[in-house]
């Protein structure tokens, strides 16, 4: 089952375009961290 489109807000796609910038392939405990300091869902990030 295909799950919705989640929809980001500015500010955070402008966040979540800051840190892959800085690095583009971050590993899973970093994208961890980026969802949880955005509170947004792991698989969201990635």
């Amino acid at each position: 089952k295909k799950r919705k489109r989640t929809s980001i807000a500015a500010m955070e796609k402008r966040a979540l375009e800051a840190y892959f910038a800085i690095e583009p392939r971050p590993s899973s405990e970093k994208i961890a961290i980026i969802a949880e300091k955005l509170d947004l869902q792991k698989n969201v990030v990635r």
